[in-house]
């Protein structure tokens, strides 16, 4: 029967686990849909030549039964349920066809959307390292400069010390020559002294002596 052959799946009829063409959606959903369409009109000749054919052999065998109004209203009513059916199974494959395209864009979009946060969290991470690159530069400059101020300080206190160690020696030179001064003043009085007191003594002798001289004179 008619209706027999149109249960049987279409040829090459695009189904939900046929895959997308590659590449750019709308281009593949023309092409997907243009050849839905010549397939379906290929189908639908084929099957409306093959209905009419048949109903003229039977309407024919009929007649010759003498029942030729059955045989055309069965007929009818078979092109109306194969009809109906492909008309079911063409919602059904559109249907599926727009379901498919409404799961790819999503998924394409959820792609995207993942890319999207993919692409700010490595903007985030670029800005968290160049901060960190930042801080490190800035920490380092001062480190320098501290360092470059400790290595002044310690230059500062090396001639400090050389000065004072100049200083010392200078000083225990000084004491040396005080020392020695001081030794030779006192044996300068000393010798002051004892020319002091030769003196008297000298003196003292001379007025003796010119005392008895002018006694054994005047006696």
């Amino acid at each position: 029967m008619e209706s027999d052959k149109c249960e049987e799946p279409l040829k090459g009829q695009t189904t939900i686990q046929d895959e997308l063409p590659q590449g750019d959606q709308d281009v593949a959903e023309d092409k997907a849909n243009n050849k839905w369409e010549e397939e379906m009109l290929e189908e639908e000749s084929s099957h409306n030549g093959n209905g009419c054919s048949e109903d003229v052999d039977l309407k024919e065998t009929d007649e010759r039964h003498g029942n030729p109004s059955d045989v055309s209203s069965t007929s009818g009513n078979d092109r109306m349920q194969c009809w109906t059916y492909e008309t079911e199974v063409r919602m059904k494959l559109q249907q599926e066809y727009r379901d498919l395209l409404a799961r790819v864009k999503m998924e394409q979009e959820y792609e995207d959307l993942l890319e999207d946060i993919e692409g700010r969290w490595k903007k985030q991470i670029l800005n968290w390292k160049l901060k960190l690159l930042k801080e490190r530069w800035e920490h380092k400059q001062a480190h320098d400069a501290l360092m470059e101020q400790l290595n002044q300080l310690e230059h500062d206190n090396n001639t400090l010390a050389s000065k004072v160690h100049a200083y010392e020696e200078d000083s225990r030179k000084w004491v040396g020559q005080k020392n020695y001064l001081i030794e030779k003043l006192n044996a300068t009085n000393t010798a002051l002294a004892a020319l002091e007191h030769d003196q008297v003594v000298v003196q003292d002798s001379a007025e003796r002596k010119w005392e008895k001289e002018k006694n054994l004179l005047f006696s």
